[in-house]
């Protein structure tokens, strides 16, 4: 059985497609990255800020609400932040999809494998 291998043309689909997908991983993980820091900014200024308050309490009453302030705010900036961060890791997925998959009109490598003896192209 003959092998019908372009070896050189096969290798072209994976290194292209790598390429792209690096671009876009790079450029996520920058966001993902900026996004982190941003982040630990805001809780490191919002826990100082807490240790401030706690310092000028008064009463027990004004504890409690300066904690429990706290404790909200925070919540809900976690919150937020893992929603940015789901955004940002659905846009990386997507890219990533729409970089490996290449419609069949623009492949241009066909391959013929020896065991089975279909053509493999990408499919959208």
């Amino acid at each position: 059985m003959s092998q019908n291998l372009d070896f050189q043309a096969l290798a072209k689909i994976p290194f292209a497609a790598a390429t792209s997908l690096t671009g876009a991983l790079t450029k996520q993980v920058a966001a993902f990255v900026t996004e982190a820091q941003g982040y630990s900014l805001a809780a490191f200024q919002s826990n100082l800020a807490l240790i401030q308050k706690l310092a000028s309490v008064k009463n027990v009453d004004e504890l409690v609400n300066v904690q429990t302030e706290h404790a909200r705010t925070s919540y809900e900036a976690s919150i937020a932040w893992s929603k940015k961060v789901g955004e940002l890791a659905a846009d990386l997925s997507s890219q990533a999809v729409k970089t490996v998959l290449v419609s069949p009109q623009s492949a241009s490598v066909s391959v013929k494998v020896p065991s089975v003896g279909k053509r493999l192209q990408a499919t959208e």
